[in-house]
Formats: C-alpha cells, structure tokens, sequence
C-alpha cells in the first residue's frame, strides 16, 4: 500500500515537472521555426537581390557591347581613327581573346590567303547571374542563325551575341565577333566588261596592357588597313572553271562556343560571269575581273 502512494506521488511529481516545461518547449519549437523562417526569407531575398544585380550588369553590359561593335566598324576603314565604349561593371570584367579563329579565303582551288582574329568579350561569373548552360543569343544582328559571311550590303560586320558555355569557361559572355562580307558589282563601259569581287572582313587585336585592375572601357583604334588583289583578263570560252571558297577554323575558341552557321561560303564565278555577259549560249567576250580583300586591323585597349 505505501508503495503504490509512493509510485502515485512521483507520477505525480512527474506530471507537474511535465506540465511546467511544456510552455518552455513549445515557445522553443516556435521561436525555432520563427527564425528559421526569417534566416530562409533572408536568404532568398539577399539571393534575390545579388541575382537582379547580376542580371542588370548583364543586360547593360549586352547593350554598350553592341554600341562597342558599331565603334569598331566606324573606325576600321579610318586610319588613325579611334572611338571608345564605357562600360558598367560590378562584378564582370573585360578581356580580348586573342587568335579566337581564322577565315581561310581560297580562289581557284589554289592561290589561299588567311586571316587570324581576336574577340571582345565581356565576362560575368555563373555565381553572379546564370541564364543556363549551352546559352546563345545573337544580339547583333538579330537573326536566329548567324553565318561567318554575308553577302548583303548592310549587314554589319561584328556580330554581337551572349553564350554561356560551361565546357568552356565557368561565366556567361557578351562577345563581339568579325565576320566576312562579300559583295559583288558588274559594269559595261564600252567593250570592257568590269567585275569586281570585294571581300572584307576586320581583324581584332589587344592593344597594349591594362591600365588599372578594374578595367571599365573598351577602346577601339584603327591602325591598319590593307587591301590584296587578284587581277585577270579572262577569255569567258577558254575558261574552265573559277571558284571563291571562304571557311572558318577555330582557334582558341571552339565551334560549340561560337555557334556560327560554318557553312563555307562558294561563289561560282565563271557561272556567274557567263551568266552577266553571255547570251543565247555563246560567250566570247573578255571580262576584267578583280578580287580584292580588304583587312581592316582594328587594335582594342582595356582599362
């Protein structure tokens, strides 16, 4: 009997200590949860904030690199002429890429001239702001499909675009790349039937060194251009066969990250020729055909 008051007395004694606590531990668990739930919301937001401010460098930094790209064409057929770009930046740095590929330009199969050319790009770590891996978007000119070349008079020379490509560095780019263009022009005068073929084309170099470790301006200077000609007397009916051929090979940037439509460009020229001066299926005419490439060396200072 005084063992079971004993045992009653200390389930007792039990429930009290138990009936004491229990508002200690559910105001615990609460304020648990309660912080819990503000460290979280801080979390977000702090992420939250840090990404809208990747995202507006980025979105800044796509527009003054398409302004820079403008710069560049103004400046490459004006020797000693020099045009520069501000940038806002936070985070993301400027760097020229050096050799980033090389066009190949090939007449008749045999005689071939190359050019090397580096890019102006403008970095952002993924840690900052992110649109996903294998990203690409042409932001200049704007076209689903870009091509190295273009036969269209005022298509730009420097395409601009975004990509994001991990395999190749951990940032999301806006990178200003030269392309070719071609253009095509036949006159008559008199009995001289005049064609010309004008390729052209801008090759990208880093000029000196950075001035300062936060470099905020990319400077375009052009140093250079030069021009090299292919001249023939052609007679249309001994000729057999006349090709331009323009490629791309990468260099220090791979296919994947340029994302250009590598089609080589070809240009049938004793068709077109036969096709400009010949009629009713005889062609003894003698045309004056020039090939011309023009190289505009256009140096770019960061600092």
């Amino acid at each position: 009997m005084r063992g079971e008051i004993i045992s009653a007395m200390q389930r007792n004694h039990w429930k009290i200590i138990f009936k004491g606590l229990s508002p200690i531990v559910s105001l615990a668990i609460l304020t648990f949860f309660i912080l819990g739930g503000i460290f979280a919301a801080y979390y977000f937001t702090v992420n939250m904030a840090f990404f809208e401010e990747g995202e507006k460098e980025f979105k800044m930094a796509e527009k003054s690199m398409v302004n820079f790209a403008m710069n560049i064409e103004d400046v490459a057929w004006n020797i000693g002429s020099s045009k520069s770009t501000d940038f806002f930046r936070r985070h993301g740095y400027m760097w020229i890429q050096g050799n980033a590929y090389k066009f190949r330009f090939t007449v008749n199969e045999s005689s071939t001239t190359e050019i090397s050319t580096g890019v102006a790009v403008f970095s952002l770590p993924v840690r900052k702001y992110t649109r996903g891996d294998n990203y690409n978007e042409n932001l200049y000119p704007v076209s689903r499909v870009i091509s190295f070349w273009s036969n269209e008079t005022l298509t730009p020379l420097i395409r601009v675009f975004s990509v994001e490509e991990l395999s190749v560095h951990d940032t999301i780019d806006v990178v200003a790349s030269p392309r070719v263009k071609v253009l095509v022009d036949s006159t008559i005068s008199g009995e001289r039937n005049i064609t010309r073929v004008r390729v052209m084309t801008i090759e990208i170099e880093e000029s000196g060194f950075q001035r300062t470790p936060e470099p905020k301006r990319l400077v375009a200077t052009c140093t250079n251009t030069s021009s090299k000609t292919y001249s023939y007397r052609l007679n249309l009916s001994e000729l057999s066969k006349l090709t331009l051929k323009i490629e791309i090979e990468p260099l220090n940037l791979p296919s994947n990250y340029l994302k250009y439509d590598s089609t080589p460009f070809q240009l049938d020229l004793k068709r077109y020729l036969e096709e400009m001066y010949c009629g009713g299926g005889k062609c003894g005419s003698i045309v004056e055909l020039e090939i011309i490439f023009y190289v505009a060396k256009v140096e770019v200072r960061v600092f």
